[in-house]
């Protein structure tokens, strides 16, 4: 090979390479560089989540805050956020947030039931007992649901034949927490029926 074609040869493979980085070649001055300190929503819901288990809620209720807006479409999220809410006491806030989620999802169950005990904590028993019966979703075959329907019937001359219902389950105890039934207006049913 000749100098001209050795010449001819490195300046296309000049050319080549010049072309390359330039295609490649990214803007990297400080301007253009977004500042990202911030932890993937992923990250920060799976975070929160070990902090509800571990009982730091009010921490765990700062993180899923932050990262409501990101899954405020995800019933699971949704759920978590609202126990760590019910375990922080912050009742009103579980009862918007779960208002919310069914608005996007009116038929999802575990929402309706988490929306029907935070009411039942506000006092608000015939609300409880609207959103777990204005859609037929649910069968006295749930426990669940039964209870709830128990703790918040205005209906009191079918209190016996619920129970009588409830009392199949076998653990049928553990679905009457203390701490709802004593917002219940059927409290004193329930606390006779569960001593018998």
């Amino acid at each position: 090979m000749n100098n001209k074609a050795i010449l001819a040869l490195l300046s296309s493979l000049g050319v080549i390479i010049l072309c390359t980085l330039l295609l490649l070649k990214k803007d990297v001055r400080p301007s253009t560089i977004k500042q990202q300190n911030t932890i993937p929503y992923e990250v920060q819901s799976a975070t929160a989540q070990g902090m509800v288990s571990s009982g730091k809620f009010l921490f765990a209720n700062k993180i899923f805050e932050n990262s409501y807006s990101h899954f405020k479409d995800n019933p699971a999220f949704i759920n978590s956020y609202t126990d760590s809410l019910l375990a922080a006491k912050e009742v009103d806030k579980a009862i918007q947030i779960t208002v919310e989620s069914l608005k996007i999802y009116p038929l999802n169950k575990e929402l309706r039931i988490k929306l029907a005990r935070c009411l039942i904590l506000k006092k608000k028993s015939p609300s409880a007992y609207t959103v777990l019966t204005e859609l037929p979703l649910f069968t006295q075959k749930e426990a669940d649901f039964l209870s709830l329907i128990i703790m918040s019937t205005p209906n009191k001359s079918g209190l016996e034949s619920l129970m009588g219902k409830m009392k199949n389950f076998s653990t049928y105890q553990s679905f009457f927490p203390k701490h709802l039934v004593e917002h219940s207006p059927n409290s004193n049913f329930i606390k006779k029926s569960l001593t018998q």
